[in-house]
């Protein structure tokens, strides 16, 4: 999607059941080359604790495109979490995205980001096909952190398809960082009904102290609607 949208922005804990959940969403096309975008969504899960954040978040985007090139980012803005209970400060993150389809560099399609997360702020931020686990080590989300992803797809024929990716996270004050990198294949078997198979190798920081396999084969499923 050339949009960044709501489910990347989601709370990292939540009682679905009772909550009350709200978001809206507004894009411009500013003619064929450019769009704009403002979001806010809001949650106020139904049982309230320490890892259920009754939070605010507000969220500008923005891109252009010219030919097979993307250039896109957002910043993002949480407000009020845990208001009334475990009170945090008001915390922000950002992204920039470059992407580059397999049309414009003939043999594979690019994709860059780096992102820029405070600590104060807490939800999901759209690395949730690596295999890091901050919840395990929660004390990394008391650090800022930067994130550099870096993937590429080869299509080579409708069904078949080759990926690479590069992951680090950086964080601050001493904690060191987490590396991984992945290659696999990918079948399409229909064109909304992907399997893929990976291999994940992951080099965890000094300050991870509840660590998972560290190499790690992945049989995934995409289902697109």
């Amino acid at each position: 999607a050339s949009d960044i949208g709501l489910g990347s922005y989601s709370s990292k804990e939540a009682d679905l059941s009772n909550g009350e959940y709200f978001g809206v969403r507004l894009k411009f096309n500013l003619g064929e080359k450019f769009w704009l975008s403002g979001q806010m969504y809001t949650e106020k899960p139904g049982t309230v604790s320490s890892d259920t954040p009754d939070a605010k978040y507000y969220w500008v985007g923005a891109g252009a495109k010219f030919g097979g090139v993307q250039l896109k980012g957002a910043y993002i803005w949480m407000k009020d979490a845990f208001d009334g209970t475990n009170d945090l400060d008001d915390g922000n993150m950002w992204k920039v995205i470059l992407d580059v389809s397999q049309d414009t560099l003939k043999f594979t399609s690019l994709w860059v980001e780096y992102a820029k997360r405070d600590k104060e702020f807490q939800g999901k931020f759209g690395y949730g096909f690596n295999e890091f686990n901050s919840k395990k080590n929660s004390h990394l989300l008391d650090a800022d952190s930067k994130t550099l992803l870096i993937g590429a797809r080869q299509q080579w024929t409708k069904k078949f398809s080759t990926f690479e990716r590069y992951t680090q996270v950086k964080y601050d004050d001493g904690f060191g960082k987490d590396k991984e990198w992945v290659v696999g294949i990918g079948y399409a078997y229909t064109p909304n009904l992907v399997f893929e198979v990976s291999y994940n190798n992951l080099e965890y920081s000094d300050a991870v102290y509840v660590k998972e396999e560290n190499k790690v084969i992945r049989f995934r499923t995409v289902l697109n609607f």
